[in-house]
């Protein structure tokens, strides 16, 4: 995956761009994303969930640190988050490539013996949309103070903003802004209109981008944070950022990189302002574009023979390229606290 991208995972966005791009696309993003909550909360789950923005789906590792290949990215992608991965790490070597063998057995719909780059994508697709669903099930549970398996709106303001507004306490207009648009992105979500959410409703209120009925909020989000000039689009100029002025001198690479991205892919209509859907398109969550470019990866890493499908035996004599073991401690590096596919 690429190093400037975005899902969830949330507000982020995916491309295929280096390092520097990278960390702006971070900063930027992130106030797309969490625009609507208090630092407190941002402070708060990139702590405590070691949220890693903007990663498409939201908080798999990088798949490049430093120009190196991250294999960590590999193992919290294959096998569906960071607990999944270190459930490995603790194995020995035959124990992770017997587990790995039951995982390729899912993933073979066809039971040809084969995994086929399609079906190494649809496996990888609902392994990123877990992540995503996991994460938000972990600041649900969070945020559920009661343990009624629902989150009010007053649940949710104690957590992020630390009190609920009322006449003993009426929040500065800064924070009155955030909740203002909060309340209205819960409302959105809270689908069938008991004032609460459920797990089921919570996700797309954390993580808009991948409920089509949360279109316009996302949208609106995006214009809000990044429409300088109010003309109700995003312009070349609102797209790059802070990061770069004209006045700088020599574009940058990644600034050429972005400005093409904007010109030729984003901007449909060539009008050279980004709305509407053209806004929602970037910001939507790329399952199957990151999906498709690991599955290239790891048949490039493990395919022997070069017949575009992975063997039995290729993997497991590549076994580390899935998994790791307690021979090939890898570390940590995702968020989503996802346990490993069911069947294991």
């Amino acid at each position: 995956m690429s190093r400037c991208q975005s899902a969830a995972g949330s507000l982020s966005i995916q491309h295929p761009h280096k390092v520097d791009c990278h960390w702006r696309r971070t900063d930027r993003m992130l106030k797309i994303q969490y625009g609507f909550a208090s630092l407190f909360l941002v402070v708060m789950i990139t702590a405590s969930l070691a949220v890693k923005q903007p990663n498409d789906n939201s908080n798999l590792a990088d798949h490049n640190t430093d120009g190196e290949h991250n294999v960590e990215y590999d193992h919290q992608a294959f096998l569906g988050g960071e607990k999944a991965a270190k459930a490995f790490e603790e194995l020995t070597e035959s124990e992770s490539k017997k587990k790995l063998a039951k995982i390729l057995q899912r993933i073979d719909k066809n039971n040809d013996s084969y995994v086929s780059t399609d079906e190494m994508v649809n496996w990888l697709i609902e392994s990123f949309k877990k992540i995503d669903r996991d994460e938000s099930a972990e600041i649900f549970e969070m945020q559920d103070k009661n343990q009624d398996s629902m989150v009010s709106w007053d649940e949710y303001l104690q957590f992020v903003f630390g009190f609920v507004p009322g006449e003993d306490h009426k929040p500065e207009y800064s924070y009155q802004k955030e909740i203002t648009r909060n309340e209205k992105r819960f409302k959105s979500s809270d689908l069938n209109g008991d004032g609460a959410l459920n797990k089921e409703e919570y996700l797309p209120f954390h993580n808009p981008r991948i409920a089509d009925h949360m279109k316009d909020i996302v949208i609106e989000q995006v214009l809000l944070d990044l429409d300088y000039n109010n003309n109700e689009g995003v312009d070349l100029e609102e797209f790059l950022g802070d990061y770069y002025k004209p006045s700088d001198g020599n574009l940058p690479d990644w600034v050429k990189q972005e400005t093409d991205l904007f010109k030729t892919i984003l901007d449909a209509d060539k009008d050279g302002i980004l709305k509407g859907d053209e806004i929602y398109a970037w910001v939507s969550p790329k399952y199957k574009d990151n999906a498709v470019d690991e599955a290239l990866h790891l048949l490039k890493e493990a395919d022997d023979d070069q017949d575009g499908m992975l063997s039995m035996e290729e993997v497991l004599n590549h076994y580390e390229v899935f998994a790791g073991s307690h021979v090939t401690h890898y570390g940590q590096s995702l968020s989503g606290n996802s346990l490993l596919h069911e069947e294991l």
